[in-house]
């Protein structure tokens, strides 16, 4: 899901007539919000495995651009580059976060599931996937489309009054078996404390699941089912751990909180390189007003992908 919010504002500016999308499952309600005319082919692998399903699909392509995403519960990004490094197709790849380099590396350490080219945030982001010991020349930063986007578009939206309202936004906990960051004790507590505080002051707390989250612990709070851009109308503060949302929140002037437990730090393999969010007994932090960290990113990306489609 990540993955397709970075890539579409770059998406938005191909020429539709030079590629065909196919869809996962899990991207579909986003797809169409975002897209609501252009047609897709939704994934369904039937009975196949996912490899076969791609060996099969893939040789009607002469090139694949995608996303990338944890090869943990879901492989399906991880065996499409995997499928394309084995039958010799150009891919180009994005990561969209400043985490989960391992999702390149498959049981042997070695980089299967690398794609051919790939698109990232910052020199930051580069240099540690150097380090790892991936071709650097292959490696281009773009910065982060969706979160220009959103700037691009908070810049011409009206202000809105929201309610007194909180949302944890859950992402799941690798050293925990994928159940909620939130189902750790310490969070728990943490979290407790701060919505009891924030009731007396009239607030109302919601809870935002994340698709691969295999518990929540906070199933006694409302579900939010917001969409992609409503959900930042509907709340005033957001509070998680960090998730790519909190920096979403953040860069739109929403009140970002992040979790500090010393028992999930190593839950993320590296940390969003600024400030996006206090802890929960800081005040507000300040948000970047017109400062667009990002700006450009999506005609970066556009401009990476027109090369990669005329070179390959």
């Amino acid at each position: 899901m990540g993955g397709a919010k970075f890539l579409a504002p770059i998406i938005n500016e191909i020429d539709p007539n030079l590629y065909e999308m196919i869809i996962h499952p899990l991207s579909k309600i986003f797809i169409e919000k975002f897209f609501p005319d252009k047609k897709y082919e939704l994934l369904n692998i039937g009975k196949n495995k996912i490899e076969d399903f791609w060996q099969m699909r893939m040789p009607a392509y002469s090139s694949v651009i995608t996303t990338t995403s944890s090869k943990i519960i879901d492989q399906t990004n991880s065996v499409l580059i995997q499928v394309c490094r084995d039958n010799a197709i150009p891919s180009l790849g994005f990561l969209d976060h400043w985490k989960g380099f391992d999702r390149f590396f498959d049981n042997y350490n070695q980089p299967s599931y690398m794609p051919d080219w790939l698109g990232v945030i910052d020199q930051k982001t580069k240099s540690r996937l150097e380090s790892k010991n991936l071709i650097s020349s292959s490696i281009f930063i773009i910065g982060h489309p969706w979160l220009d986007f959103l700037k691009q578009k908070n810049k011409t939206k009206a202000i809105s009054l929201e309610a007194k309202s909180i949302l944890l936004v859950s992402q799941p906990d690798p050293l925990n078996k994928f159940a909620s960051i939130f189902c750790e004790k310490d969070n728990q507590i943490q979290i407790n404390e701060y919505l009891s505080l924030m009731e007396t002051k009239g607030y109302n707390a919601f809870y935002r699941s994340h698709p691969k989250e295999v518990k929540s612990c906070y199933g006694h709070l409302p579900l939010d089912k917001a969409d992609f851009l409503d959900v930042f109308d509907k709340y005033e503060i957001f509070v998680g751990y960090d998730s790519m949302m909190l920096v979403e929140a953040f860069m739109i002037g929403k009140k970002v909180f992040c979790l500090k437990s010393k028992k999930i730090k190593n839950a993320s393999d590296y940390e969003i390189p600024f400030t996006y969010g206090n802890r929960l007994d800081e005040p507000f932090p300040n948000h970047p007003g017109e400062i667009n960290l990002f700006e450009n990113s999506i005609l970066r990306g556009k401009e990476l992908i027109e090369v990669f489609l005329r070179d390959i």
